[in-house]
């Protein structure tokens, strides 16, 4: 149909105040990626907070059902999604002194720290998928979906 797709990339250190002046032009978004930004557990309320403030210039990723106008795919609004994917890494956690998660072996017990951080900070993530890359469950990775609570 001769439609074009605009992909934007932007760096985001989200320990500074604010989103950088390219993102806040760029704003809004259709789909925020991230990946291997769930490890520092002391970066996990300022990487939440940021992804309120991107939510909420892209209008919302609040969690509800998306009307009809929404999951279109014309290119036109609807909610942003975030999507962050995560690969365990278990035996190094365990090294750290941190254990072993609640749920078990082959998942990283910084996944678990960084949900419950999003949950107090007002977000809910999802796990959507998990994907066992090794038979011994050491590189699993889970994506998530983070929207407001």
């Amino acid at each position: 149909d001769g439609a074009k797709t605009t992909i934007n990339v932007a760096a985001y250190r989200w320990n500074d105040a604010a989103p950088p002046a390219e993102m806040l032009a760029a704003a809004p978004f259709d789909v925020i990626l991230g990946s291997d930004c769930t490890y520092s557990v002391s970066s996990h309320g300022a990487l939440c907070d940021a992804v309120k403030a991107l939510l909420a210039l892209s209008g919302g990723g609040d969690g509800g059902e998306a009307s009809e106008s929404e999951n279109d795919d014309d290119g036109g609004g609807g909610r942003c999604r975030v999507i962050l994917g995560h690969q365990h890494r278990t035996l190094p956690a365990f090294l750290a002194g941190r254990g072993f998660a609640v749920n078990g072996w082959g998942r990283d017990p910084h996944l678990d720290m960084f949900v419950k951080t999003a949950r107090e900070r007002g977000l809910v993530a999802n796990e959507i998928q998990t994907t066992k890359l090794r038979w011994h469950g050491l590189l699993n990775v889970t994506l998530l979906e983070l929207t407001i609570a």
